[in-house]
């Protein structure tokens, strides 16, 4: 059992650290100045809804009180995000209704706080996303937000680049198979797809359950695009679309959650630092392989990972280990009845993918410190769940390993001290030298990163983003204790306080 009496120990003398830098309170600051707009939205409708009832304004008071749930939080310590559509259509507002001058108060609190992030130095661009997601709620007009956000105006709403692409080549989105062009829509009804494609032949139109047994075999399976993906999969085509759909809004938390990682070539960060540039759909789809059963896996990996392959859940092969050069991707199976949900595995493995995909060139190597880092956030993303209506909730206290994480941490007193935790290489968190324990560090990086990503409504959130950026670039930085302004001992006490009182219901 790896010792951790300096938890259990409160009364040892703290080390001297220094306060957080000046970008840390800048970002708590405008943090402050958006909590406090949200908090006084809700009070007026509070106070309104309350008003319309005694009023006997029964259905005004169910509209009100409608947006209030729409914006509390969610249970558990979880937070909650709502993917836009592709589409969103125009949205009329009541001239009486008396909500409307409430939101558009919050707007435009709202719209200083992300033009002060903007501003910042370094832009703090996740603070900004997440204003112009709460504007364009409460502003549907808002022209400049939706431009931010990606969107082009369309029919009164506004529309993404791809699906207004999509749009001009003659497709139609339809509800269970996405994207298609208009001469299938008569088959779908029939309930009909279509066979492997054989050159010099017209299209074959088959039952469902044929086409789909018949992509089966290899070499022809399903190949669908999203605007971010590119999909292989063996699966029926349904499930592969609903896969597909699970990115994309994957893909909008975390470039959402993410954009100070990701940096200035993003989306939204070249947008606004050019007002005249005009939303695009992207250039490049990260590939991803969804096989129908774990031989299928097994045997598509064996070459690249060889025996390891067998006792992996899903994997993302990076740039710098794939071959040939180009051929990055993640791959995945459908898992029945497997340790991790497959769901849970896929939002851990594109989580990496993205990182590397995304934020630019890495210097990762093996044998530097804070390894945790980057499972810790892979695990983090396993707590997502998609509730009915397509919202997602994510980082909440739930799923295997947080209940591992409260039995090996609290109950076992296994903690390693973060302290400690920080010097683990790769081969150290893995187990690979010494007494280490693979798992039991799995535990602890998840329940790490959801402290740091969740405790006081994110209170530590861009100091451990700004912490996990450099650690991707392989820079030289403050240690995460100077990043925090917290010592290692504080830290260590707090991660324990918060598992012991956000425990399973």
């Amino acid at each position: 059992m790896l010792a951790c009496a300096v938890l259990f120990a409160c009364s040892l003398p703290l080390a001297q650290i220094p306060p957080p830098d000046a970008g840390t309170r800048l970002s708590r600051a405008l943090e402050e100045k958006r909590d406090a707009a949200l908090r006084r939205e809700r009070d007026e409708l509070q106070a309104l809804a309350e008003k319309l009832e005694r009023e006997k304004n029964a259905e005004a008071a169910r509209a009100t009180r409608a947006l209030l749930a729409a914006d509390a939080p969610a249970p558990r310590g979880a937070s909650r995000f709502r993917p836009l559509p592709e589409r969103i259509p125009r949205r009329e507002t009541k001239g009486d209704d008396e909500t409307k001058p409430i939101r558009s108060r919050a707007a435009a609190e709202l719209r200083r706080t992300m033009h002060s992030a903007l501003a910042s130095q370094p832009p703090r661009l996740a603070l900004a996303v997440e204003c112009a997601r709460a504007i364009s709620e409460r502003e549907p007009a808002d022209a400049e937000v939706h431009r931010l956000l990606g969107y082009l105006p369309h029919d009164g709403g506004w529309i993404t680049p791809y699906a207004q692409s999509q749009l001009k080549k003659g497709l139609e989105r339809h509800p269970v198979y996405g994207w298609v062009e208009k001469a299938w829509l008569t088959h779908l009804d029939a309930g009909e797809l279509p066979a492997p494609l054989v050159p010099g032949r017209p299209t074959r139109w088959l039952p469902i359950a044929e086409a789909d047994a018949l992509r089966r075999e290899p070499g022809k399976g399903w190949q669908i695009r999203t605007e971010h993906f590119a999909i292989q999969a063996n699966v029926p085509l349904a499930e592969a679309i609903s896969f597909g759909d699970r990115l994309e809004a994957f893909h909008q938390l975390f470039t959402s959650l993410f954009a100070d990682v990701v940096g200035p070539e993003s989306s939204f960060a070249l947008l606004a630092k050019n007002p005249k540039l005009a939303p695009s759909a992207a250039k490049k789809q990260h590939k991803v392989y969804y096989f129908a059963d774990k031989a299928e896996y097994v045997d598509r990996l064996l070459p690249i990972q060889g025996e390891a392959a067998a006792s992996s859940l899903g994997t993302y092969i990076p740039p710098r280990l794939a071959r040939p050069r180009g051929s990055a991707a993640s791959y995945f199976f459908r898992d029945v009845d497997g340790q991790l949900d497959v769901v849970a595995t896929l939002y851990h493995e594109v989580s990496h993918q993205l990182l590397f995909e995304l934020a630019g060139l890495d210097r990762y190597e093996d044998h530097r410190p804070n390894f945790w880092i980057f499972e810790g956030l892979g695990t983090y993303f396993e707590t997502l769940q998609v509730e009915p209506d397509g919202e997602l909730r994510y980082g909440g206290s739930i799923g295997p390993r947080m209940e591992q994480a409260r039995k090996r941490l609290l109950e076992a007193r296994e903690y390693v001290p973060i302290e400690r935790f920080t010097r683990y290489d790769k081969p150290a968190f893995n187990g690979d030298a010494g007494d280490g324990d693979i798992y039991l560090h799995y535990a602890q990086a998840m329940a790490l990163t959801v402290f740091f990503m969740q405790a006081d409504a994110g209170a530590y959130r861009e100091a451990f983003l700004d912490f996990a950026r450099d650690v991707y670039k392989g820079r030289a930085s403050k240690s995460l204790q100077a990043r925090l302004g917290m010592s290692y001992e504080e830290i260590d006490r707090a991660i324990l306080k918060s598992l012991e009182t956000t425990g399973p219901e």
